[in-house]
């Protein structure tokens, strides 16, 4: 796919859902990226529970390192 094909892709989809919403709950890209890695494992539900927990102590990259 070339990049311009892409940007029509996303401009595309972007006029359909212009506010696409999910039942993940993050409060930062880094957070939702780790929720979506996990949601391909699970429900959305159930990685909810798992990531207010994890989130607390461990929301970003150096968190989780640490």
């Amino acid at each position: 796919m070339t990049p311009r094909q892409r940007a029509a892709l996303f401009g595309r989809l972007q006029a359909a859902n212009p506010y696409p919403t999910t039942e993940l709950v993050y409060h930062s890209p880094f957070e939702l990226l780790v929720a979506v890695i996990l949601s391909a494992q699970a429900t959305d539900v159930s990685v909810n529970k798992a990531t207010a927990g994890l989130f607390r102590v461990a929301n970003t990259p150096a968190a989780i390192l640490a």
